[in-house]
């Protein structure tokens, strides 16, 4: 049977896909697990080419397809397909898997012969298991990516595409979003019972949580697959797109569609045609542009952009490159800002000080005059006065009582002086 390992994705994967197309396989499933459809391997040898400019001349078109990269002249842009549900790996009876496409971007991006890529897309997401790697690849391609939408671009598709330089839908009415997870889980234990087949579970003795989720699920029981598988997957979807979409809001990223036309500006770059995604796509690459994702630059820090003198810092491989010129500068403002830091800590001790002095003197001002007050007040005041007056007399007689030693000795001298004679 080729239907095995698509059936197994549908039936135990977790699905990053748009609930309206996954509805629309319902009819299909059932047939197949009812044994009655069964899918016929028809590779698909078209998903990939490459457009070259043809030789000069007025009766040739604008580009020239090549079926390999090795074919193609110089500067061509190569076209990789994503369309239908994706799954990790390539289905014989559907599209290539996220391993080969991936796979075949990164040749791409090797390639001497190719100057930038064009995702030609039209997918209502897949399985969540090989998404982020995909997305992964795209955002970090050296040669600019152009995702063309060409009708929808929904749930995984959105994760994979926001990783590109811009995106370009092919008309107003184009299906971007679905931002979000989901599983799809078919039980067809009921169906197989009927049947007389019988199911037997036996666990290990250290192994009771095996499998403990999936029977809760089968009782209907979805609260901790909800909690520990889903929300968790949807919080790392939603952070990679906010970071390659900056511009989404809250809306964007809760599972709605919407039409390209309401998208300009934040999952949506322009609405043109598949040429003008080409020569958009050759546009970047003449610009010697890598993938920086020109719809959602990395992450701008102000300060530093000041400093170096640039309007945006942008990355490579999550790598912010600087030349001598810009670490020169960088060490300037580093150096001034460090003299600055000085200068102000010097200032602030000064002054620290000064408001400590100032309070030593406010406190001894306010010790001195609580102490005057406290004399004037008390009653030795009075003696202290009375003390003065007296010892003032007390002056006043001791100059009379010098006065009359004088005079007294005078006499005495004068006596003697006239026995002499």
């Amino acid at each position: 049977m080729n239907n095995f390992e698509l059936l197994s994705g549908i039936i135990r994967g977790v699905w990053a896909i748009d609930e309206e197309a996954a509805q629309s396989y319902l009819p299909l499933l059932s047939n197949v697990l009812k044994y009655k459809a069964e899918f016929e391997q028809k590779p698909d040898n078209n998903w990939m080419y490459a457009l070259g400019a043809p030789e000069a001349s007025a009766d040739t078109a604008r580009y020239s397809r090549w079926d390999g990269f090795n074919d193609a002249p110089k500067n061509s842009v190569a076209i990789i397909n994503i369309k239908g549900a994706l799954m990790k790996g390539d289905q014989s009876c559907g599209p290539r898997g996220m391993q080969s496409i991936g796979n075949v971007i990164r040749q791409a991006d090797d390639h001497h012969n190719i100057a930038a890529i064009v995702l030609h897309m039209d997918t209502p997401g897949g399985t969540v298991d090989g998404t982020e790697t995909l997305a992964s690849i795209v955002k970090n391609t050296q040669k600019p990516v152009i995702v063309f939408v060409d009708g929808m671009m929904a749930s995984a598709g959105v994760w994979i595409g926001s990783g590109a330089n811009e995106v370009i839908a092919s008309n107003d009415m184009d299906r971007i979003g679905s931002v979000g997870v989901m599983m799809s889980f078919a039980d067809v234990q009921p169906a197989l019972k009927k049947m007389g087949v019988k199911f037997h579970t036996i666990l290990a003795d250290q192994s009771k949580d095996k499998n403990r989720i999936m029977e809760d699920v089968r009782k209907g029981e979805y609260k901790e697959y909800r909690e520990t598988i889903l929300n968790p997957l949807a919080d790392r979807f939603g952070a990679a797109v906010r970071e390659n979409f900056p511009n989404v809001e809250d809306r964007h990223v809760t599972g709605s569609m919407f039409f390209a036309k309401d998208l300009l500006g934040t999952m949506v770059n322009s609405i043109g045609t598949f040429d003008d995604a080409v020569d958009r796509a050759l546009e970047l690459a003449q610009d010697n542009s890598p993938n920086t994702n020109t719809h959602n630059s990395m992450k701008q820090f102000n300060h530093i952009n000041a400093a170096l003198g640039v309007d945006n810092l942008e990355s490579a491989e999550d790598t912010v490159a600087l030349n001598e010129e810009q670490l020169e500068a960088l060490d300037t403002a580093l150096g001034n800002q460090a003299q600055t830091q000085t200068d102000l800590e010097t200032a602030q001790q000064a002054q620290t000080d000064a408001e400590t002095a100032q309070h030593a003197a406010e406190t001894e001002r306010d010790e001195l005059q609580t102490r005057v007050e406290e004399l004037e007040g008390s009653a030795g005041s009075k003696r202290t006065t009375a003390q003065v007056e007296a010892d003032k007399k007390k002056n006043e007689n001791a100059k009379d009582d010098d006065f009359s030693h004088i005079a007294s000795a005078q006499k005495t001298f004068d006596a003697i002086s006239a026995i002499d004679d």
